[in-house]
């Protein structure tokens, strides 16, 4: 498997004001698959507060999971497995911050090609076929 790249993209944002703001994560390579293997958030000076993770296509967005950050200065983590196109960003939206509060996001991933992805998927399911009953 040399076409996977693995990486870990961190990004640290301080909020302007009390409006809800979302942290966008780059686009990549045409035919990569970014798998997302855990996204990691912690408010560095108040808490609770909430974190939600998705992805954004064009201007419609999608989250799958929302953080509940409830201890300022502890990182808390979405282990969800999530494969993202291409075409899409991925992206953390920080809900009712304090202005001031800065947040810090690590984003542990890796890309592979549509065709890697293709062909494991293909692996995966002759591995779980079962014949039909005659």
């Amino acid at each position: 498997m040399a076409d996977i790249e693995s990486f870990v993209l961190d990004a640290k944002r301080k909020a302007t004001s009390t409006d809800t703001f979302v942290v966008t994560l780059g686009r990549w390579k045409p035919g990569k698959i970014l798998v997302i293997t855990a996204v990691s958030v912690t408010n560095e000076t108040t808490a609770p507060k909430t974190a939600d993770i998705g992805v954004r296509r064009y201007e419609g967005d999608l989250y799958y999971e929302t953080l509940r950050l409830t201890t300022a200065g502890v990182y808390y983590v979405s282990p969800r497995k999530i494969y993202v196109p291409s075409d899409y960003n991925v992206i953390v939206r920080l809900n009712s911050p304090n202005s001031g509060d800065v947040y810090v996001i690590n984003l542990f991933a890796h890309l592979i090609s549509t065709t890697t992805l293709k062909s494991s998927l293909a692996n995966m399911l002759a591995e779980v076929a079962m014949p039909l009953p005659a």
